[in-house]
């Protein structure tokens, strides 16, 4: 089974400009698509959240995801039209195959939260809107993770301090100003 999660990046954009409803008209034609878009496969589409759909795919190749995903994005490309108003529709894709060999003690929010990770990276990336998730990138999160925590008790037990180090001119050695270091 797959879990691919796409994530209307426009959305609130929509809301801003054209209101709730015609937000919500999206978001029913965004299921829609998505729901059509999976008839030939073993697959359940769910809507986890405000902009966030979740489908899962039994039974189905790691290349026929990729599949699927490439030409649904492909369809995406065609505008629709909600109530007068010509939009297309986009959108990010997070890809996570769960294979049980390879987690053997995989839950279901680890593999949601997975299939996060590679729609963050989707987000992120300037050439793809379709990541597939890679193990490195929960290796970079808890490393961001643990920066993270270590900077927070820093500056708890103020550990962080404030140095100054002088910038010289090489041709007269004089002292022109200082730069300010923070260390740990």
């Amino acid at each position: 089974p797959f879990l691919i999660v796409p994530n209307k990046v426009f959305i609130k954009n929509i809301n801003k400009l054209f209101g709730y409803k015609i937000a919500d008209e999206t978001l029913k034609v965004l299921a829609k698509l998505i729901d059509e878009s999976v008839w030939d496969y073993q697959a359940d589409v769910f809507h986890v959240g405000d902009d966030v759909f979740l489908v899962f795919f039994r039974n189905t190749e790691k290349s026929d995801v990729e599949t699927w995903g490439e030409f649904f994005l492909e369809e995406l490309k065609n505008p629709v039209t909600i109530a007068g108003n010509h939009f297309n529709i986009e959108v990010n894709i997070g890809v996570f195959h769960i294979e049980i060999d390879k987690y053997p003690d995989l839950n279901p929010v680890q593999a949601y939260e997975n299939a996060l990770l590679a729609l963050s990276k989707a987000k992120d990336s300037k050439k793809t809107n379709l990541v597939v998730y890679e193990e490195s990138f929960s290796a970079a999160l808890k490393k961001s993770k643990t920066v993270e925590i270590d900077w927070q008790e820093a500056l708890k037990n103020h550990e962080l301090y404030l140095k100054f180090q002088p910038q010289v001119n090489n041709l007269d050695n004089k002292v022109v100003g200082f730069e300010a270091l923070l260390r740990w």
